[in-house]
């Protein structure tokens, strides 16, 4: 995150579009979550990931390699590598 720092930026911007987590709800703790939908459902935006993973220190992976070498970008916002 902190060597390329516009790529938070891009991941909470996209995220904005399409109104949609990139992150599954279960992430980072629950009562980190600051969005919900209708039916009481609740999750973290990427900011909320983003600022939880730099308070913890962590250098754990945002997005963990597959277990397969196979990837491919299907992203509009050309975030994926």
């Amino acid at each position: 995150m902190d060597k390329e720092p516009d790529y938070a930026e891009r991941v909470i911007n996209a995220e904005r579009v399409i109104k949609r987590s990139f992150f599954p709800p279960d992430y980072i703790p629950e009562k980190y979550a600051d969005c919900q939908d209708e039916v009481g459902n609740k999750w973290a935006s990427a900011q909320r990931v983003f600022d939880y993973i730099r308070q913890k220190n962590s250098q754990g992976e945002l997005f963990p390699e597959p277990e397969t070498k196979e990837r491919s970008c299907m992203t509009a916002f050309n975030i994926c590598e």
